[in-house]
């Protein structure tokens, strides 16, 4: 059995954090917080969170791709309508959480 000193693995645990974060914020950089969900966005959200039918769940995933794929807030705001049904049109609909900072504003 190999035995490393504490120094090898505390330094490469900093190496690992360190990496993590320079691609964190890298992928972040291109989602905005800046401007909030719209109105007309949110309508949209809550307007698809309440189809029930396959058809106009399908109809819903173009839209909710539209106004949440690249917007922390309207996926903010997605969550907050209703989060288990949400849970399950981004599941359903495929649609991927913007890589968003915590520390930002909603």
């Amino acid at each position: 059995m190999v035995r490393l000193s504490r120094g090898v693995v505390v330094m490469a645990m900093v190496i690992i954090v360190a990496a993590i974060q320079v691609c964190s914020h890298q992928a972040a950089a291109g989602v905005s917080w800046g401007e909030p969900c719209s109105d007309e966005a949110k309508t949209k959200i809550e307007g698809c969170m309440k189809e029930e039918t396959v058809d106009n769940i399908d109809k819903c995933c173009s839209i909710l791709h539209s106004v949440i794929d690249d917007s922390c807030p309207c996926w903010v705001h997605a969550k907050l309508t209703d989060r288990a049904l949400a849970i399950l049109y981004f599941i359903y609909c495929d649609i991927a959480h913007p890589l968003c900072s915590s520390a930002q504003p909603i």
